[in-house]
C-alpha cells in the first residue's frame, strides 16, 4: 500500500520482511497470490476498525465523521498507483475490494443514514439506497483524483469539504446546527 504494487517484486518484499524468498513462497505461490491475500487481510482489518468506530455509541453525524477520519487515514497511507496496479495486474484482488464496497461499505452507509433519520439529525425524506450509493461512489472519485488538485486542495482538505457537503445535504436543521457547533469547536478536523 505504501510503495505501490507493480514497483515491488518478491525480492523487495522478502527483503522488507527480513525473510528469504523461499520462505515467502511458502506462504504465497506467486506475487498475484500474495497481493490477493494481502488485500483480503487489508479488508478484514478495515472492517474490524470501522465496526469498532461504529460501536462507539456516538450519534450518526459523529459516527460518520469518525469513520470518515479512519477511511481518510487509510487513503493517505495508500500509494496513488495501488488502485491502478490492482485494476491492471490483479483484477481478482480488485474484485475483493469492489465486493467489500458493495457489501460492507454500502451497508454501513445505509445503516448510518437510517440511524441519522431516527435520531432526527438527518432529513426524514432521504432515499437511503440512492444516497448510500452516491456516497460510496463520491469517495472513490475523491481518491487519487485530479479534483482536489484542480481546486488546490490537499486530499485531507478535499475530504473535509466532501464530508461537510455530504452532511449538509442529508442533515435536518437539528443536524446542521450540530455540525456547525462541532466545526466551530474544532472537533471535526482531519
Amino acid at each position: 500500500m505504501r510503495f505501490g504494487i507493480k514497483s515491488q517484486n518478491m525480492d523487495d518484499i522478502s527483503r522488507s520482511l527480513r525473510i528469504s524468498k523461499k520462505t515467502l513462497y511458502n506462504y504465497a505461490k506467486d506475487k498475484n497470490d500474495l497481493v490477493d491475500n494481502a488485500i483480503k487481510v487489508y479488508i478484514e482489518n478495515i472492517q474490524k476498525e470501522v465496526s469498532t468506530e461504529i460501536a462507539q455509541g456516538v450519534n450518526a453525524i459523529d459516527e460518520n465523521h469518525r469513520v470518515t477520519q479512519y477511511v481518510h487515514s487509510k487513503f493517505k497511507e495508500m500509494h496513488p498507483s495501488v488502485l491502478f496496479d490492482l485494476e491492471k495486474y490483479h483484477p481478482e484482488a480488485l474484485r475483493h475490494l469492489e465486493k467489500h464496497k458493495e457489501d460492507f461499505v454500502l451497508n454501513c452507509v445505509k445503516n448510518n443514514l437510517e440511524r441519522g433519520i431516527e435520531e432526527g439529525l438527518y432529513r426524514n425524506n432521504l432515499n437511503v439506497d440512492l444516497l448510500a450509493r452516491i456516497h460510496v461512489s463520491s469517495t472513490d472519485l475523491l481518491h487519487g483524483s485530479a479534483l482536489q488538485l484542480a481546486a488546490n486542495l490537499s486530499f485531507a482538505q478535499a475530504f473535509l469539504e466532501y464530508f461537510r457537503y455530504h452532511i449538509r445535504g442529508i442533515a435536518s436543521d437539528k443536524g446542521i446546527e450540530y455540525l456547525n457547533q462541532q466545526i466551530k469547536n474544532g472537533n471535526y478536523e482531519f
